[in-house]
């Protein structure tokens, strides 16, 4: 008796001893990661490491529920474990760490110890168009897929910043704005992706300063937007794309000039101009103003009928209108609160899109301690909340949405950070319109200053800057990242392999088998005979039938399974066997050939030697 009880206190005081240790969780998970550790109890996150001691309460709304804990990796991120959910004022994500295979979603990365880059995608995803700033001043145009050296580059005039760059989702049309400000002059440049010379340049008049830039999707028209403080007027300056001469020069009077964001339909007849104060619509063909209103910031979908808009009334409130041809105006489709009072909308930050075909809004908003902040999706045609996302920073550094961009179809979204002080949350992160839990996050040293997507959501491009926002400091890099390969679904298990169930051993046989992909890729199929298992067969389209042979050298009785795989190399199970069996040896005697020749002859014989 007094042994098992001695052998009860050891075995509590090991217990003990490991939950010190780290070991085992003591009410609760805790993940240890070098000086981090992360622990759940059950009302409240520990996170610690050398720098912070912080508790963060996270409310009731958690107790009880099953809830996953990831872990933090100081260079990559990938994905999410689920975000805790429910609390409209304090939600919390955790990030899970990148496996260093999952880096290849990376294509290449271009740093510059002295400038800080402007993204946007062009071309169909084919290029990826930079403006460097601050520093060593220049345009670049990179392959998406290439090696990640610039195809070429067009340096800035003397003294002059590279100020705004903008492209065509889908044509090769590149537009870029230089500044000098000892002169108070500026420079619009027109280029294509096949050489640096520029096509044309546009010397704006002295005193305008240019503060926003698009290209139409097609190419054919270049918007730029100035503003005059002085005289309290933005100019929107209108130029088809084959022509330096602007087309249609646009004043617009109001109190606070400088525009914030500014948005253009797929064939540039409808231009959206969002200022402090209020938000304008230009039909560009009639040089009429379709809609004007005080709220800021807007968007519009590719096709201008799909208008959204941002208000405050003690919390935030999204409304979209949707133009009505035959009464020629917006008409209000639905508005709703999605913020309460404490948080807050950047204005002079492009955090409100509406893909191009109008069926997806994303917005960001960001909380008064400048730490918390969250991104909001939405469905258009009903206006339910599709889901929100949360973020929280740690430090003092303003960890704020800075830029939002949609695929086409609203598929993919893609969201930039400045970050926080102490570099606990990632600066990029893709999301998909089905779920709040990221595809893909990166954590970056600094500030991601600027984020575009293509527009078929296959390619994606993040800038930013080598140390925090708030930190002075230069220096960049450019992160070019495949997405096609993330959203890849390997195809569905082969169906079980068919063909004959016995045989000679010596003599060849075909099987086969079918599968589809998901995502419609071409496919390979990797047989396994019993003895032996073969390459790669293919490519054979999605849903095709494969046909493979083999021969078996020995009697003996085998299983047949195969296995899939796509054009990413994501491979599906291995299939049901097909069991076999090959007990008839290769007749190669004389005699045997005359009773295979014969089969008629000895019907003894073959009774007796099985054949």
């Amino acid at each position: 008796m007094t042994t098992v009880y001695f052998r009860k206190i050891m075995v509590l005081t090991i217990i003990c001893l490991f939950i010190v240790a780290g070991v085992f969780p003591a009410f609760g998970i805790t993940i240890k990661n070098g000086a981090c550790n992360i622990n759940i109890k059950e009302k409240e996150i520990y996170f610690r490491n050398a720098e912070i001691d912080t508790i963060l309460d996270l409310r009731e709304n958690i107790v009880g529920k099953n809830i996953k804990i990831p872990f933090y990796h100081e260079q990559y991120f990938v994905g999410f474990d689920y975000s805790i959910q429910n609390d409209p004022l304090f939600n919390h994500d955790l990030p899970v760490a990148i496996s260093k295979e999952n880096k290849k979603n990376i294509l290449w990365n271009y740093s510059d110890d002295a400038s800080i880059p402007i993204v946007t995608i062009c071309d169909s995803g084919k290029f990826i168009w930079v403006g460097q700033w601050l520093n060593n001043e220049r345009f670049q145009l990179f392959d998406t897929t290439g090696s990640g050296m610039p195809e070429w580059e067009y340096e800035s005039p003397d003294e002059s910043d590279i100020w705004l760059v903008g492209s065509s989702a889908e044509s090769k049309v590149l537009a870029g704005v230089a500044m000098n400000y000892k002169n108070e002059s500026s420079t619009l440049y027109k280029w294509d992706v096949s050489s640096n010379i520029p096509r044309w340049c546009y010397d704006l008049p002295d005193g305008l300063f240019p503060c926003g830039l698009c290209v139409s999707n097609d190419g054919g028209r270049i918007i730029l937007a100035t503003c005059n403080y002085s005289q309290q007027i933005s100019n929107i300056f209108i130029f088809d794309s084959d022509s330096n001469i602007p087309s249609l020069i646009y004043p617009i009077s109001t109190e606070y000039p400088y525009v914030d964001q500014l948005d253009i339909s797929d064939d540039g007849s409808i231009v959206l101009i969002s200022l402090d104060l209020e938000a304008i619509v230009i039909d560009v063909n009639t040089k009429e103003i379709r809609w004007r209103e005080t709220e800021s910031p807007a968007a519009i979908s590719g096709d201008g009928s799909v208008l959204v808009y941002q208000s405050w009334d003690y919390g935030h409130f999204l409304t979209v209108l949707k133009w009505n041809a035959i009464e020629n105006k917006y008409i209000e489709q639905w508005n709703k609160k999605f913020s309460i009072e404490d948080w807050f909308i950047c204005i002079n930050c492009h955090t409100l899109e509406v893909s191009d075909d109008g069926s997806t809004i994303m917005v960001g908003v960001d909380y008064v301690d400048y730490l918390q902040n969250k991104v909001v999706m939405f469905d258009v045609n009903s206006g339910d909340l599709l889901w929100e996302h949360y973020s929280t920073g740690l430090g003092e550094y303003q960890n704020t949405v800075s830029e939002i961009c949609l695929s086409y179809n609203g598929s993919i979204g893609i969201v930039a950070y400045r970050g926080d002080e102490l570099n606990t949350v990632p600066e990029l992160k893709l999301f998909g319109r089905d779920s709040p839990i990221p595809i893909f996050c990166l954590d970056s040293s600094g500030s991601m200053m600027s984020v575009d997507v293509s527009s078929d959501g296959k390619f994606a491009v993040g800038g930013c800057k080598m140390v925090h926002a708030n930190e002075w400091g230069y220096g960049g890099v450019i992160y070019a990242i495949e997405i096609e390969d993330i959203l890849n679904t390997p195809p569905i298990t082969p169906s079980k392999p068919s063909g004959p169930k016995s045989g000679k051993a010596g003599t060849s046989y075909s099987y086969s088998s079918s599968t589809t992909d998901p995502d419609g890729d071409q496919i390979w199929y990797k047989w396994d005979w019993g003895d032996e298992t073969s390459g790669w067969d293919g490519p054979y389209d999605s849903g095709d039938t494969a046909t493979a042979s083999h021969v078996w050298d020995e009697r003996g009785d085998y299983n047949i399974k195969v296995k899939a795989k796509d054009v990413h190399d994501e491979e599906s199970p291995w299939s049901n066997q097909l069991a076999i069996t090959m007990p008839k040896n290769k007749i190669i005697n004389p005699f045997g050939r005359i009773l295979e020749n014969h089969p008629n002859l000895f019907p003894l014989l073959r009774q007796i030697f099985g054949l």
